[in-house]
């Protein structure tokens, strides 16, 4: 038993003494691939960190409603430049009314859109956001 690992170790060091350049370039391969992976995982595991840190931040009674359905297939209506106003702040004066709903601590009407503002004379087009203070 001792005799056959014996030699199969003096054989494995003499190929690789034989083919310096082979072995060293294997190993370099194997070392950057595991690298690579290594590298990867820790970037995937720091932005996942990141984002979780960000949500649990905001608490867990935090509770954003939008307008519209979510589509089973394709993006979102959002994304399309589809703008849904089926909410609208008589909504969240609604929400806000103990006798609807009475354990809501607050609510923030939120409004975003896209138009033309001027001042002095030069017109911008750009995006509008616009919330409430607490209803």
């Amino acid at each position: 038993m001792f005799l056959i690992l014996k030699q199969i170790i003096i054989t494995s060091i003499t190929a690789l003494l034989a083919n310096k350049v082979r072995s060293f370039l294997t190993m370099l391969g194997i070392i950057i691939g595991v690298g690579a992976v290594i590298l990867i995982i820790s970037v995937g595991a720091g932005a996942q960190s990141l984002i979780i840190n960000q949500v649990e931040s905001l608490g867990t009674n935090l509770i954003g409603v939008l307008p519209g359905k979510a589509e089973d297939e394709g993006p979102p209506a959002s994304v399309m430049g589809i703008i849904i106003t089926t909410l609208t702040y008589e909504d969240a004066q609604a929400l806000n009314d103990k006798k609807n709903v009475p354990n809501i601590l607050d609510v923030v009407a939120y409004s975003k859109s896209v138009g033309p503002v001027s001042w002095q004379g030069t017109s911008y087009d750009t995006s509008l956001n616009g919330t409430t203070s607490v209803i």
